[in-house]
């Protein structure tokens, strides 16, 4: 991925953030590499136990939307479960 350019080719990719929890790290990874997209460990925050990451995709991909359709679903699952849990 290249960083301060736009080009033609940039404009037809969709770029999405993803905080990912500690705890699922390796399911959304797995979904990621199963589904060949391109994606960057931006930063990690050791305090919260969370990745962020950036994944892009050519916007036309059914492949990527249905990739991130079920990342949403697992980060969701986790924070419904999350909720749950007394402090």
């Amino acid at each position: 991925m290249q960083s301060g350019r736009n080009t033609k080719a940039d404009s037809k990719l969709t770029v999405k953030y993803l905080t990912v929890p500690g705890d699922v790290i390796i399911d959304i990874l797995y979904i990621l590499v199963s589904n060949e997209l391109l994606y960057q460990i931006k930063s990690i925050n050791r305090n919260e136990n969370s990745i962020l990451l950036c994944v892009e995709q050519d916007k036309k991909s059914e492949r990527f939307l249905i990739a991130i359709e079920n990342i949403e679903t697992i980060l969701n699952a986790y924070n419904e479960y999350l909720s749950g849990i007394p402090s």
